[in-house]
């Protein structure tokens, strides 16, 4: 063998998964008591260190990134490990930026007072992590360290119920009928994906 090759650095790993309950009893702007109020992600990626930078190489690591998929409005977001967040709302993802050596961190998650205040609903969903890293000699070129890795997910104390289409075109429109009883005052609430689209409810 002439010449043999190894990466420093290997897969994304998720050791705790976000498992919050969202609460149906607050119009779902707050997780449960047993939640206490926050979430959190917790993340390691393998790194040899015995393939770190020699003094006569240039190939160290430089940067790490990660990216969740998932979330929604009214959220704050934590990184334990000083990682520099950015939330992007439209695509629901949390890009996290860190420099090396960091390849550990737990990311927690909790709802802005303001956001309950104005009643932003959360969203239960779950959640996927991504990772990236590049070198000295390459920081603009990025290398993959896992892709859409399970991280966990929100559900609802409460049921859900998900219709995936309902047609409508000229001359043909749909009702639907929603019923709920049980031994505490609730309401129902409905998410609409689609834009314009008007939502009466009697």
């Amino acid at each position: 063998m002439l010449a043999d090759s190894e990466s420093q650095i290997t897969a994304i790993t998720v050791t705790n998964e976000f498992d919050a309950v969202i609460d149906v009893n607050t119009g779902r702007t707050m997780f449960t008591e047993e939640s206490e109020g926050h979430d959190s992600m917790s993340f390691t990626i393998g790194n040899n260190t015995d393939l770190e930078d020699p003094a006569e190489f240039t190939t160290s690591v430089v940067d790490i990134e990660i990216q969740i998929e998932g979330g929604g409005e009214g959220l704050i977001w934590n990184s334990e490990n000083g990682g520099h967040l950015s939330y992007d709302v439209d695509d629901g993802i949390l890009t996290v930026d860190y420099t090396y050596p960091v390849t550990t961190d737990t990311i927690a998650v909790g709802t802005y007072h303001d956001a309950i205040i104005a009643q932003i609903p959360l969203i239960a969903q779950e959640f996927e992590v991504s990772a990236e890293y590049s070198f000295i000699t390459t920081t603009n070129i990025f290398f993959s360290a896992g892709e859409d890795v399970p991280a966990g997910e929100w559900t609802l104390n409460g049921n859900e119920v998900n219709i995936p289409y309902m047609p409508f075109a000229p001359g043909i429109s749909q009702i639907l009928y929603v019923t709920n009883s049980g031994d505490f005052d609730g309401g129902v609430l409905c998410d609409l994906p689609m834009m314009k689209m008007a939502l009466i409810m009697i």
